[in-house]
């Protein structure tokens, strides 16, 4: 039997947390180039977030370009008044 014994500040220096964020956009060609630019610049800058598009069995809607992370709204082009 081998006992491993670890202090707190071991756990939190070796643990990684990984955010992800889910990005739902209408699927026109230049939404789609949208998403690839913002995901590709997003996990270069930060390795930890991981971003997916259009999840599995979600339809998106027309014009949409949301960003979220779990239950959080980070950006929504239908809340965003442009002039």
């Amino acid at each position: 039997m081998i006992i491993l014994t670890l202090s707190a500040d071991d756990c939190l220096n070796n643990v990684r947390m990984v955010l992800q964020v889910t990005v739902e956009y209408h699927d026109k060609p230049e939404m789609t180039d949208y998403f690839i630019e913002l995901a590709d610049g997003i996990e270069n800058a930060h390795p930890d977030i991981m971003v997916t598009g259009n999840p599995e069995g979600m339809q998106p809607r027309d014009g949409a370009f949301e960003v979220t992370t779990g239950e959080y709204v980070l950006f929504s082009k239908f809340k965003v008044q442009f002039s």
